[in-house]
């Protein structure tokens, strides 16, 4: 039973760590709230913490030299729980602004050991089975979160109080506190890499060019497919209403109902690997751009909704098979560098979404826009790799 606590208590630190875009829902509420701010400057607060959690995890290693693994967690999700409710405290702008970058760092805490900590713990097939599995928390916290703003706004319950979702951090950090121990003692304990699996002199002091050249790729594929999720996560509850095909609870749905896409494919991600191959990639190249060109074009909320669901399992796959590429192309010495240089990116792409969203708005002004251009570009990308000679095994 205490076996089974522990792990459940290492899976739960994944459950908030995709979550700041949870709230996302309120924003058209929050835009008539902030009345004299523009739509960006609003949407802004969805997308803030992802960049303090990038900065933190850049700092990782200084920080890791101060902050041992054990307080850096409990710092977190302390940080997490009391930031992550400031809105229902205060709500003027600069405060919010401020408590969402706190936010972030407090997540920022979190992130990289919610991996480590397995891959101190666990070894072989169950270190891979925990591995699927705090993914797949990532997105189940997601999906919940996502669904309790939506029916606190379904319930005519001011946009502020959505803000209460943060205080599930308070017993995760019961459970840790209760049932994980520091693992210096097992890291240390942990079997020694295989033969090969040893960084080399030139690797340990260097990743060398071409290792330097396919992390900033592998980063650049991260940002693009997060940042394109979490524009569209941002966007959805106004396009909604744009289109007037609902109101809150029905951009909540929606929403919960693509995170759960995501949850499903990212859980069949081998399967579709061993079907498709080197093809994967194109396929849902494709699927993404077809997706969101529904979405787009829909108008009724049954097409709008097929249409999240698409881009939603093709951008988890797409991301999913980032790491898995890297994975691939990388020596075991290289892997954790290769891994924070593609957080990092995932987080910037995350931070920039409002961005993004700013600029395609310079266009015409309309929600549906940017899920037009993504639809544009991804369309005829996934079209053009799975031309012969295109393809690469």
């Amino acid at each position: 039973m205490s076996d089974n606590m522990k792990k459940g208590t290492i899976l739960s630190l994944s459950l908030l760590l995709t979550s700041t875009l949870s709230v996302s829902t309120a924003i058209p509420a929050m835009a008539e709230f902030y009345a004299g701010r523009s739509i960006m400057e609003v949407e802004q607060l969805m997308s803030l913490p992802a960049i303090a959690i990038m900065l933190v995890i850049m700092l990782h290693p200084i920080i890791s030299r101060w902050i041992s693994q054990d307080a850096s967690i409990i710092t977190g999700l302390l940080l997490l729980s009391i930031s992550g409710i400031m809105p229902v405290l205060c709500q003027d702008y600069d405060l919010v602004f401020i408590s969402r970058m706190i936010h972030g760092a407090g997540i920022g805490l979190i992130n990289v050991y919610a991996v480590t900590i397995i891959n101190d713990l666990f070894n072989g097939n169950e270190r891979a089975a925990m591995l699927g599995y705090r993914g797949a928390a990532e997105i189940l916290g997601n999906i919940i979160c996502t669904a309790i703003v939506g029916q606190l706004l379904s319930l005519g319950i001011n946009w502020r109080y959505t803000f209460l979702i943060y205080v599930s951090s308070t017993p995760i950090l019961i459970l840790y506190l209760v049932f994980i121990k520091s693992t210096k003692g097992a890291a240390a304990e942990r079997p020694h890499s295989p033969e090969g699996s040893e960084p080399s002199g030139e690797a340990s002091s260097s990743m060398g060019r071409g290792y330097v050249t396919a992390a900033v790729f592998y980063a650049i594929c991260g940002a693009i497919f997060v940042g394109m999720s979490c524009c569209n996560t941002i966007r959805i509850p106004s396009l909604v209403l744009e289109k007037g095909l609902g109101a809150e609870a029905e951009s909540s749905l929606i929403s919960s109902l693509r995170l759960g896409a995501g949850f499903l494919s990212g859980i069949s991600f081998w399967r579709f690997e061993r079907l498709l191959g080197s093809r994967l990639q194109p396929v849902f190249f494709l699927a993404l751009g077809l997706g969101e060109l529904m979405m787009a074009f829909s108008s009724s909320l049954p097409v709008l909704l097929i249409g999240s669901l698409i881009s939603g399992a093709a951008l988890s796959i797409l991301t999913t098979s980032v790491f898995q590429r890297s994975a691939e192309w990388f020596p075991p010495a290289l892997s954790d560098k290769a891994t924070t240089a593609i957080l990092v990116g995932c987080n910037l792409g995350s931070g920039l979404a409002s961005h993004i969203l700013y600029l395609i708005d310079q266009i015409n002004g309309r929600m549906y826009m940017s899920f037009l251009v993504f639809g544009i570009a991804f369309l005829p990308l996934g079209l053009l790799t799975l031309l012969p000679g295109r393809r690469k095994d």
